[in-house]
């Protein structure tokens, strides 16, 4: 039988531990904390009603967060498929089942690639038989699917949907996740690999895949047979298919030693011996020797001081570069194939809706695909993931050193880094490209000028984003040793940029001629380009030194 008791003992008195160490790491305040609140019961009686009230707020604001965001994503795919009588109700329940049952199923299961520091300590130090922890984990954890189908249930209940399908809907989902459970353990189990982090980047990217591709399928299957095959899972059948899913996973995950196997990984656990200690996986920069190329080439003998370094260096982690490329193009790739498709099938359609809307094509166009180039912009381009790289594994070794820091050196490595990502987000615009001339093809009215300003607005984003991360890098850099954040100028500009690539989508295609924004948008990238180049001469020196936690 599960034992509940220890597992809720150790995690009380974990958050009443970190609760603890933060107050203790607050200026002034920290130093009226001694050490000994540790250890005082009487608070961790406090702590654990307090603990109570913080899992129902999490809960509650978990799943207002979740389907705030299905609802949002809902709208907008609505808004791109609306031509094919897809209601928002309808829609925005696809995108919920897309969601849930593909990419949350792996969310849910992620800790199984990487055990928990809560899972190391109850099997390693306190001998806690590992059958009974995984037992006592799933019966902890009830209540986490309860407050999803409630939350649900109320979802449905705003979109005029009946409530008593959020039952079905959820045991159907919670048999698909322990399916999926199970297929993970025997995964991890034929593993001898103890570090499987990169595996579960692998497999999150995958899910991902999966998400779209399950999406783009419910619509088009709605679209050709105006079949919506999601509304089968909201009924009674699919629960009761779904709670004989839950004990057959149950059964094959709990029955037999596959637990045992798996939990061979947190007995070998690393135990954290400290607050500072680097942990390159979970920050995501870890390197493998397969990550290396360690060829020589004869090319590297013209080189000398700083400019051999970043040579050498950018040749040593090509591969691990390349990956960050390829699995970028894979999912723009898909995403263009999609919108493409979408468009040859729909094109009837959309000319029609423009021509009720009395619309020109190349004034809808102008009006609404320069919105979404920024906010895809933000996303795609690499020059974030090398500048992290870069500071990890080169600069912060050597910024100790003030001729390291010097002007002409600064903006020499600030030159090679460009192009070397310019290098890298060629293949990822190049796709940008394509599928704007896709649109020309599907859609010849679509006239040359109208093309010209598009091509050239998307360059234009591809340069700023390029060059945006490399400047902020060298005028603030705001990484410590561990790769913190420690600049709240850099974390509020990060915010800006953020925000303003999302709600551009919203924001410009409610104007009536945004023309004049964007205008505007495109000098002041061009000012920044001029500006940034500049500022980064006259102050890198002085602000690029490595930050201290």
């Amino acid at each position: 039988m599960p034992n509940f008791l220890p597992l809720i003992q150790l995690r009380l008195t974990m958050h009443y531990n970190k609760f603890i160490a933060a107050l203790q790491k607050i200026p002034l305040l920290g130093r009226l904390v001694s050490d000994k609140a540790f250890q005082a019961r009487g608070f961790k009686g406090l702590m654990a009603f307090f603990g109570g009230i913080q899992f129902i707020w999490s809960q509650v604001f978990q799943n207002v967060l979740y389907f705030g965001f299905i609802a949002l994503v809902g709208y907008g795919v609505h808004q791109a498929t609306g031509l094919i009588g897809l209601d928002l109700s309808t829609t925005q329940v696809m995108v919920l089942f897309a969601c849930s049952f593909v990419f949350g199923s792996f969310i849910s299961n992620v800790d199984v690639y990487e055990p928990s520091q809560e899972a190391a300590l109850c099997i390693k130090i306190y001998g806690l038989d590992p059958k009974k922890y995984y037992q006592s984990l799933l019966f902890l954890d009830l209540p986490d699917p309860l407050f999803y189908i409630l939350a649900l249930a109320i979802s449905l209940k705003l979109m005029s949907l009946s409530p008593w399908g959020a039952l079905p809907f959820g045991l159907a989902l919670e048999g698909i996740r322990g399916l999926v459970r199970y297929l993970c353990l025997k995964d991890v189990a034929k593993r001898e690999s103890m570090d499987l982090s990169k595996r579960s980047s692998t497999i999150f990217f995958w899910f991902l895949g999966g998400t779209l591709l399950t999406l783009g399928l419910l619509i088009l299957i709605h679209w050709l047979t105006g079949l919506n095959l999601v509304a089968y899972v909201l009924t009674w059948p699919a629960g009761l298919v779904g709670l004989g899913l839950c004990l057959l996973a149950y059964k094959m995950t709990y029955r037999g030693d596959l637990l045992y196997r798996v939990s061979q990984r947190a007995l070998n656990a690393k135990m954290a011996k400290n607050d500072v200690e680097i942990d390159a996986a979970k920050i995501m920069m870890e390197l493998d020797d397969k990550d290396l190329d360690l060829s020589r080439d004869k090319k590297f003998d013209q080189f000398h001081g700083v400019a051999y370094i970043n040579e050498i260096f950018y040749h040593r982690l090509s591969r691990r570069f390349f990956k960050m490329v390829r699995v970028r193009f894979i999912i723009l790739g898909l995403a263009v194939l999609v919108l493409l498709g979408l468009s040859f099938f729909f094109k009837t359609e959309i000319l029609q809706a423009m021509k009720k809307d009395h619309l020109d094509l190349n004034d809808g166009l102008l009006k609404i695909l320069p919105a979404v180039i920024i906010y895809m912009s933000s996303l795609i381009y690499v020059s974030e993931s090398l500048t992290k790289l870069s500071f990890y594994h080169l600069d912060r070794t050597l910024m100790g050193d003030p001729l390291y820091r010097s002007p002409r050196l600064v903006v020499y490595s600030l030159k090679v880094r460009l192009k070397k990502v310019l290098k890298m987000n060629l293949p990822l615009i190049g796709l940008v490209y394509l599928f704007t001339l896709g649109l020309r093809v599907i859609f010849p009215q679509i006239q040359v000028k109208t093309l010209v300003v598009l091509l050239a607005w998307e360059t234009l984003l591809m340069l700023f984003f390029s060059l945006y991360y490399l400047y902020m890098y060298y005028l603030i850099q705001p990484f410590t040793v561990d790769m913190k954040v420690k600049s709240p100028l850099y974390s509020f500009l990060q915010v800006v940029i953020v925000f303003f690539s999302y709600q551009s989508m919203s924001v410009f295609l409610n104007m009536d001629n945004p023309l004049p924004f964007y205008l505007g948008l495109a000098a002041f990238f061009v000012l920044f380009t001029l500006l940034g180049y500049f500022a980064v001469l006259r102050l890198a020196p002085k602000n690029f030194k490595l930050r201290h936690g």
